[in-house]
């Protein structure tokens, strides 16, 4: 029960271990940061990622080979009893609060009467108003706080869950779907159409990016016709409603 970590990692190309150089960073954050708490790291690549920081509670385990980004996220779910997840990529790096904070949140947003489906943290690589660098209606106070705004929890249509909560009811809601590429807009749209609602939250976490979804402009252009074929051929109701562009109003809570 309780909550679990999950990092889905993936690499692709040559069998040599600084494929991992990126997860060995995070994990080594995850140790130092969020103890106590159960890891699972589901991994798929060339070579099984060796010389990891040392965590009693971590899990390293290989998931089956082709797995899209929410599949990876599914099947490591299964792997735990846990009631709530944070999801976290492989080239991320928490913060000594990032886990506590978004907890925190977490708990703020359910005493308010909602219904939290994905809870993403902020960043120096991120879309939209997850990005550290947007104002978000705030004002700039400085190198050290950054906006006034970083200490609102601001409600969102969708989340880049790069770092995020949810729950295994809102995991279930998500399911397993074979796509790479508006996975994460596809999951706040199932999700808010059963009444959950997707925020961002004042934790921060470092993000380097890009590391394994995608490499070059050739491959993002075929993951998006890759994916926009998928969606025509599954999810024609999704496309549907990205074609109207009509979006819930926005709201914030003050931590």
């Amino acid at each position: 029960m309780g909550t679990a970590i999950i990092v889905p990692a993936y690499r692709q190309g040559a069998a040599v271990q600084e494929q991992w150089d990126d997860l060995r960073v995070c994990l080594s954050a995850v140790a130092a940061y969020a103890k106590g708490f159960e890891v699972i790291v589901a991994w798929d690549g060339p070579c099984e990622p060796l010389d990891l920081p040392r965590n009693e509670r971590c899990r390293v385990l290989r998931r089956p080979g082709g797995l899209k980004s929410p599949q990876a996220h599914y099947w490591a779910a299964q792997q735990t009893d846990a009631e709530d997840f944070i999801g976290l990529s492989d080239d991320v790096v928490l913060q000594p609060d990032t886990v506590d904070r978004l907890l925190e949140d977490v708990a703020f947003i359910r005493s308010h009467g909602y219904k939290p489906g994905i809870v993403g943290c902020r960043s120096n690589f991120a879309p939209g108003a997850q990005n550290v660098r947007a104002a978000n209606g705030g004002t700039w106070e400085g190198a050290v706080d950054g906006y006034t705004s970083e200490a609102t929890i601001l409600r969102a249509d969708r989340i880049s869950p790069f770092c995020a909560y949810v729950s295994r009811e809102a995991t279930e809601v998500v399911g397993s779907p074979e796509v790479e590429w508006f996975s994460d807009d596809l999951a706040c749209f199932d999700l808010a159409r059963e009444g959950y609602t997707s925020w961002i939250s004042r934790a921060y976490v470092h993000h380097v990016g890009m590391r394994s979804s995608a490499d070059g402009l050739e491959a993002c252009e075929r993951l998006n016709r890759e994916a926009m074929a998928w969606l025509a051929e599954h999810r024609p109701d999704f496309l549907a409603y990205r074609r109207t562009g009509v979006l819930p109003e926005p709201a914030a809570l003050s931590g």
